[in-house]
């Protein structure tokens, strides 16, 4: 799993760097087979309202899926970044369990016939009969 870590407006810090790490990297044992995993956290300046602070993860898994959660905090103090991420990787499992019930439920959907719909059927014939060829073409009108 390749993560990468890009920070607007906002130092990366070692410690903030291993604190993302440390979240995503338990987003492998939800979801397998992820091939990259891509943080952008950003620091955005309003001019009428409080400073905001966002997170982004967007997670590409190895069929082709790609999966984005988002996370926007007003500013309060040093720690919003990391509660903004702690919310968006909480979306991010959302995310997984929706990706997985989709998956899931196409597999239950496929064409399975019920016990009432066998016991309905007709049995097969082990021999085809050909039918008497009348003489005459059936017309039909619609």
């Amino acid at each position: 799993m390749n993560v990468t870590i890009r920070g607007d407006g906002i130092q990366v810090s070692e410690s903030l760097e291993e604190f993302v790490l440390n979240k995503v990297d338990k987003l492998e044992r939800y979801l397998p087979n992820i091939t990259s995993v891509h943080i952008d956290l950003s620091h955005k300046n309003n001019n009428r309202g409080p400073d905001m602070v966002v997170a982004q993860i967007t997670v590409k898994h190895q069929r082709g899926a790609i999966l984005r959660s988002e996370e926007r905090l007003e500013k309060e103090d040093r720690d919003t970044i990391r509660m903004a991420v702690n919310h968006a990787v909480d979306k991010m499992y959302r995310r997984i369990r929706r990706f997985k019930g989709k998956r899931e439920n196409k597999r239950r959907e496929a064409y399975v016939a019920t016990l009432e719909e066998l016991e309905i059927a007709e049995e097969l014939p082990e021999s085809v009969e050909p039918e008497s060829e009348s003489s005459e073409p059936e017309i039909i009108r619609r």
